[in-house]
């Protein structure tokens, strides 16, 4: 907010949940925007979860946002938090009716394929409009899988489990695999550099630079 950047929040969600709405709003930014707040967009005020909206209402909210703030040039970030995958069994959009998982059996692996697709779906049309050059999309999950109806296929296979960060610069045509040891802290710290700046976020360290010290961030974390 001090350099510039017009913040938004949008989530499906009520502000109040967590506190999260009062929190935002004394943190620099400019719009927080909410359940309640952005019902009123929707033709039909009653395609809703008890959680909040369906990521595709939501999704397509967002971008219509991302182009209306684009247009204007300036600097800003957006925000968003999708809910379809909200366990324990998950909240496919009607607009997944025939994307399944499997033999569609189990309902939060059908939310899960629901938001691949949608959140797939949502950042093509970042990457391929006007303004895809002057963009960092950033696509993070906030907490591993809590008890949902796929959680005794997660015990079976007894895999590390990791929460998803992934930087998309549509301007590069550069993939590879980050395999240092991180926490959610980091993100803000290893994003810094795609937007111009550099520099540590409280404990935070850039995922990035090999000059870290990958002990210190296992002490830290």
């Amino acid at each position: 907010n001090d350099e510039g950047y017009h913040l938004n929040f949008m989530g499906g969600a009520s502000l109040d949940f967590a506190g999260k709405g009062k929190m935002l709003k004394t943190h620099g930014f400019t719009d927080v925007l909410g359940l309640e707040e952005l019902l009123p967009n929707l033709d039909n005020k009653d395609y809703k979860t008890g959680w909040g909206l369906y990521d595709d209402s939501l999704l397509e909210m967002v971008y219509n946002r991302f182009i209306e703030l684009s247009e204007t040039g300036l600097k800003f970030g957006i925000f968003t938090l999708t809910l379809d995958t909200h366990h324990p069994d998950g909240h496919p959009s009607k607009s997944c009716e025939d994307i399944k998982y499997m033999d569609g059996s189990n309902s939060i692996l059908n939310a899960v394929a629901c938001s691949d697709y949608l959140i797939k779906k949502f950042i093509e049309k970042i990457t391929k409009s006007p303004y895809a050059n002057e963009t960092i999309v950033i696509l993070v999950s906030d907490h591993l899988a809590l008890r949902n109806t796929a959680f005794d296929l997660l015990q079976i296979k007894k895999e590390e489990r990791r929460n998803l960060f992934m930087i998309i610069d549509p301007s590069s045509n550069n993939h590879k695999e980050i395999s240092s040891i991180g926490s959610t802290l980091d993100i803000g710290t290893t994003l810094l550099p795609f937007i111009g700046y550099t520099g540590n976020i409280g404990l935070g360290r850039n995922l990035l630079n090999v000059r870290e010290r990958e002990d210190d961030r296992i002490y830290i974390h």
